[in-house]
């Protein structure tokens, strides 16, 4: 699941949902982004890919579980 950082609330649509997550990056202070290896850290943009499509997140700022309620509403 994807929440926006604005509104707080979780969205029923994103690029990234359902993508493969491929990796993570680190954007330095100077903007150069550099790969990394293991798994997502706070801090970090989340790169995924699907076919010819590729996306990079903005910051990972936190990691939650939506609540089963959320979750059903996906269905």
């Amino acid at each position: 699941a994807v929440r926006d950082r604005q509104s707080d609330s979780w969205l029923e649509r994103h690029v990234a949902k359902g993508h493969r997550l491929e990796g993570t990056v680190r954007v330095l202070a100077n903007g150069e982004a550099i790969p990394q290896n293991g798994g997502p850290q706070l801090g970090e943009a989340l790169y995924f890919t699907s076919g010819e499509r590729e996306l990079v997140t903005s910051l990972l700022c936190e990691v939650a579980r939506p609540s089963r309620s959320t979750i059903q509403e996906y269905s």
